[in-house]
């Protein structure tokens, strides 16, 4: 699986989601990302078991695929690296090899299998409301907070 991204756009969406990864857990693939490729789109996941959070990005890529890896070694190498083209080519034993400007980087990745499934709602319910009524709802109960 090979995909090539911006080093900057990739850094600044990673950001959004590191804040749910613990360094200080149970199990080791939580410490991961959970990259997921599909038609020209990176979907990157972290999670803690009881949060999920989720970012997509515009990537150059010919295959889908799936890999984990390891969110800070992936972060502190990014912040490293000025705005530039990543290439990450992963092979079948999840050997991640990132390629920059700079240099290559080489870290090994993990099974997708492994990483947590995401839950799903089984009974939902949905409403359409107007923007207005709803800010008129939440300042009517303002107070309240």
């Amino acid at each position: 699986m090979k995909f090539i991204v911006s080093s900057t756009q990739l850094l600044k969406q990673l950001q959004h989601i590191n804040g749910v990864i613990n360094a200080n857990t149970v199990l080791p693939i939580l410490e991961d990302f959970l990259f997921e490729i599909e038609k020209n789109k990176l979907s990157v996941v972290a999670t803690d078991l009881e949060t999920v959070m989720r970012i997509q990005l515009d990537i150059e890529s010919k295959e889908a695929g799936k890999v984990c890896i390891p969110a800070k070694i992936l972060m502190d190498s990014l912040k490293n690296i000025p705005d530039q083209p990543l290439s990450f080519n992963i092979d079948k034993n999840f050997a991640i090899e990132i390629t920059s400007d700079n240099g290559k980087y080489k870290v090994m990745g993990e099974n997708p299998d492994n990483f947590p499934k995401e839950p799903t709602a089984d009974d939902t319910t949905s409403f359409t409301m107007t923007s207005s009524a709803l800010v008129t709802a939440i300042n009517k109960t303002l107070f309240a907070v």
